[in-house]
């Protein structure tokens, strides 16, 4: 005689949640092995990119540390407050000169100084190297004392700063080119040296001039 078992319908359900708590171990355990697989793929190529990122950050790096050697940088920056200073000082000169010959001493350092900028923006701009382009405090001072002279006591004092800047100016021109370790700033440095020193004979001439007028 056939035997019949009788199942109540919690015994219905549980084997149902039993079935379903399969079926999601089975989609959990796909998800980690595609997840997995996704990584194996991934990691070596993030590797990669971040291997030749920092091997040309490094190139950067060393590209701007072989270019731009500290006494480099600091001749430029030094030479473009150099120029700036010319320039607003002989702009002054021209506008409260006595002398003629102040006058024209002014014009020439605007004119032969602002072409120097120039130049030198160029360069910097090579070298990835930030010059000052307004004066500095100390400048603005010396700015300031030289304009509240006035007649012959402005173009005395004018010329006798032109000689002392200038003779500073030889000074680090000739060094830079000698001493700088890049071809470019060595020749241009060179290149400015008779120009500096057609400022100081000017300057002298000029202060022998004023020396007349006392």
């Amino acid at each position: 005689m056939c035997k019949v078992t009788f199942y109540d319908s919690s015994t219905f359900v549980r084997y149902s949640s039993i079935k379903k708590m399969k079926q999601i171990k089975k989609i959990l355990l796909f998800q980690v092995l595609l997840r997995t697989l996704l990584l194996l793929t991934i990691i070596p190529f993030c590797a990669s990119s971040c291997h030749h990122s920092q091997k040309t950050n490094e190139q950067s790096e060393a590209k701007l540390d072989s270019n731009n050697n500290d006494k480099d940088v600091q001749f430029l920056v030094s030479a473009a407050e150099n120029d700036l200073k010319e320039i607003y000082l002989g702009i002054l000169a021209q506008e409260k000169g006595g002398l003629v010959d102040v006058k024209e001493l002014g014009g020439m350092m605007e004119t032969m100084h602002r072409k120097s900028l120039k130049g030198l923006k160029e360069i910097a701009r090579k070298k990835l190297v930030i010059i000052p382009t307004s004066l500095s405090d100390n400048l603005k001072n010396k700015y300031k004392s030289l304009s509240n002279e006035s007649g012959i006591y402005f173009d005395k004092k004018y010329c006798e700063m032109m000689i002392i800047e200038h003779q500073t100016s030889i000074a680090m021109y000739e060094r830079a080119s000698k001493e700088s370790k890049d071809v470019e700033i060595r020749e241009w440095a060179k290149s400015m040296l008779p120009t500096l020193r057609k400022h100081l004979d000017g300057s002298i001439i000029c202060q022998n001039a004023c020396n007349k007028m006392l």
